[in-house]
């Protein structure tokens, strides 16, 4: 049998203790934290505190890092 993960997406309408409890409770199994939008350390933090809150102890983390950003506009051809 397929064990079933449920991967959220950690962002500005789920951005507080109660909100991470509440998708817990729904059926997360993991949030992923997204580093293109806030600072590094502010990720961090949040991770931090996911850590803090026992009820979240067995919800995996994993950061979400962003990659090389598409080059668009003028360019020299390439000879």
């Amino acid at each position: 049998m397929v064990e079933l993960q449920v991967v959220c997406t950690l962002g500005p309408r789920s951005d507080t203790p109660s909100a991470w409890l509440e998708l817990a409770q729904a059926g997360a199994t993991a949030f992923r934290i997204p580093f293109a939008k806030e600072t590094p350390d502010a990720q961090f933090t949040k991770a931090e505190s996911i850590r803090q809150i026992p009820e979240l102890a067995n919800v995996g983390l994993f950061a979400d890092l962003p990659g090389q950003a598409p080059r668009t506009g003028n360019s020299e051809p390439i000879e």
